[in-house]
């Protein structure tokens, strides 16, 4: 028998426990009344190319179903009917959908007043959504004439004919990634990165399409600089960002007892992803809660955040451009980052006395680390591609080894994995539209 393997695996189901029972009786009697809590919500939708071509935030492209039915894609369609539907079960929550076009035009207003009319509308017709998801999984002749009838969708202008007098959500807004602070760095200015994403100087299209990033990483990477804004922002607030294909979920379940424990002793909520050898890493990232400052306990992870993920991968970026090199060998990338944060940030938090760097070659005491400067983040990110065979990605165990984390460690809330991404489940009672 393994008795070192039995060891740790009843170390490691106590350490979860102990925990569990820990955070709450620290923090059990210090949660703030519900009612009392604030927080923002945000979806982002970034296009592989940004442009104005389309009518509508998420581009609704065409689908012939059966019987040579045209519609818009219903799968996109249920997007729209996700935000809704967070906007109908969060009354109190505010709620931004950011997208990447370039603010204050006459073709970006006219794109958010038709994304707002069916968002609205979508939002004050239960029924009719409730049609379009039976009909992803079971299309029919009846049901998609149905959909045409009481969503009808003119193709000359590819857009829907909605009644003008739908109500407005009251607690929807929408924001263009370009009002973002991080721009007006100087760094980023003089480095022009805004063409990585699709952008001149100017903040207009650039026409130069083979600079643009991919589009996960710049989803992955632009998430998390809308929490940091709004965190600084708005430091009472939660900030919590949601992919749009994910299922809607309320305030209740949001801001449950585990969560508020988290957010209390670390400052941020992940999903639980998967664990094991070659399983994948132990959180996901397709729904994130942060705290800000004034709402937590923690005093870390805001800033590991900023400068372990976000600067980062910007610094990533721009010695891309300095080398013509990409060291940006995955879309996904981020998503792998997230180890690299949260080495940083145990190390913080548990307090080590010093900490090697390995690719700084530099050991640092507990001062020096928390206030790590940019120049050494920029040199941990020129070096993060390890030329061998062919680029190899550095993982974060080879830039600051001897940290050990356990799975139980990591601020996650296992019964939020199954939100996204999710089938869209519909009421068979209501089918029947008026």
């Amino acid at each position: 028998m393994n008795y070192k393997l039995k060891y740790l695996k009843y170390k490691s189901k106590y350490l979860n426990l102990s925990r569990k029972i820990n955070l709450k009786n620290q923090y059990g009697s210090a949660i703030p009344d519900f009612d009392s809590i604030q927080y923002i919500i945000n979806f982002l939708w970034m296009n592989r190319k940004p442009s104005y071509s389309e009518k509508y935030i998420i581009p609704l492209n065409l689908k012939t179903y059966e019987n040579n039915i045209q519609l818009p894609n219903l799968d996109i369609l249920c997007n729209y009917i996700n935000v809704a539907e967070w906007c109908k079960i969060n009354p109190t929550a505010r709620i931004y959908l950011w997208y990447d076009l370039p603010n204050c035009s006459l073709e970006t207003n006219d794109i958010i007043t038709n994304t707002q009319n069916l968002i609205n509308y979508l939002n004050n017709n239960f029924e009719v959504c409730n049609l379009i998801k039976k009909c992803i999984s079971d299309p029919n002749k009846e049901d998609l004439e149905n959909i045409k009838k009481y969503l009808p969708y003119d193709l000359s202008t590819r857009q829907f004919i909605i009644p003008n007098d739908i109500p407005k959500i009251s607690n929807l807004e929408f924001y263009s990634i370009l009002e973002l602070s991080i721009w007006n760095e100087p760094m980023f200015i003089e480095t022009n990165i805004l063409e990585n994403f699709g952008f001149k100087a100017d903040k207009n299209f650039t026409e130069k399409e083979t600079y643009i990033l991919p589009v996960y990483f710049r989803v992955d990477l632009v998430r998390l600089i809308i929490l940091l804004e709004l965190a600084e922002k708005f430091p009472n607030y939660y900030l919590v960002y949601v992919d749009l294909d994910s299922k809607p979920i309320d305030k209740e379940f949001l801001f449950n007892q585990e969560s508020i424990n988290l957010l209390t002793e670390y400052g941020l909520v992940l999903p639980g992803g998967g664990k094991g050898p070659g399983v994948g890493f132990p959180y996901e990232n397709s729904l994130h809660i942060l705290a800000g400052k004034n709402v937590t306990n923690d005093t870390y992870m805001l800033d590991s955040i900023k400068k372990m993920l976000v600067y980062f991968n910007m610094f990533k970026i721009i010695n891309s451009k300095n080398t013509k090199k990409t060291l940006i060998n995955n879309p996904q990338d981020i998503y792998g980052d997230y180890n690299l944060l949260f080495d940083y940030y145990f190390a913080l938090k548990k307090n080590y006395e010093k900490i090697n760097l390995r690719i700084l070659n530099k050991e640092f005491n507990h001062e020096e680390l928390k206030n790590l400067n940019l120049s050494d983040i920029f040199i941990i990110a020129k070096n993060f591609v390890m030329i061998n065979d062919g680029p190899k990605r550095v993982f974060s165990s080879q830039i600051i080894p001897g940290i050990i984390i356990l799975d139980e460690e990591f601020p996650i809330r296992e019964d939020l994995k199954d939100i996204s991404p999710h089938g869209y489940s519909y009421d068979k009672k209501y089918l029947k539209l008026k």
